[in-house]
């Protein structure tokens, strides 16, 4: 297990708490450290309004076959609804989510991703983490998919959608600075108060 950290990297993400960038946000609540990312970006109004399209159709057409045609052809339209119901989520998502990490005094963190109090939500043990590191890689549709990994005794993988790669790198950073201070015993080094 490599437990250095090179000192322009801990001095880099002790700025970074103190200036984080734009749509990122620190702050210090009852001896916790809360740091955390929105996913408000740019590509969310193209899904907004395919979502908005795909659903009124969906919709009208439930709201039309069930009216007329009776109840076994309402049955086809239950994918469109489910389909529907997805992309709501997801175009919430690109509009109100987060990733919060919540770092404790004894040295552990809570990874919360997620649209307001819904969302998943990861303990980590930052003294038994082995690695953290972050992939990229294009889906089968050509689309970039960003995640941060953590191996501990079991795999966390955070899927970073909607998130630049500035927010994306500030987490990346963050969490590998509270994991170098929880392995070395070392109490970070930051005031949040300016």
């Amino acid at each position: 297990m490599d437990l250095s950290l090179d000192p322009e990297v801990i001095k880099e993400a002790e700025n970074l708490l103190h200036s984080p960038p734009e749509g990122a946000w620190v702050r210090s609540e009852w001896g916790q450290l809360i740091v955390g990312v929105s996913t408000r970006s740019k590509d969310s109004i193209g899904l907004i309004f395919f979502t908005l399209l795909f659903s009124g159709f969906s919709f009208f057409g439930f709201f039309m076959v069930t009216t007329s045609a009776g109840n076994l052809f309402s049955l086809f339209m239950v994918p469109f609804i489910l389909a529907s119901m997805w992309l709501l989520k997801k175009s919430l998502y690109s509009l109100f989510g987060k990733v919060e990490i919540v770092f404790t005094e004894n040295g552990d963190a809570h990874v919360f991703i997620g649209t307001g109090k819904t969302g998943k939500k990861h303990d980590i043990y930052l003294k038994s983490v082995k690695k953290i590191f972050r992939k990229k890689y294009h889906d089968v549709e050509g689309h970039l998919k960003k995640e941060i990994t953590i191996e501990e005794e079991k795999t966390i993988v955070l899927k970073l959608e909607f998130i630049n790669e500035e927010k994306s790198n500030f987490l990346l950073l963050v969490l590998l600075y509270h994991r170098f201070m929880a392995i070395k015993n070392r109490k970070p080094n930051y005031n949040l108060s300016g």
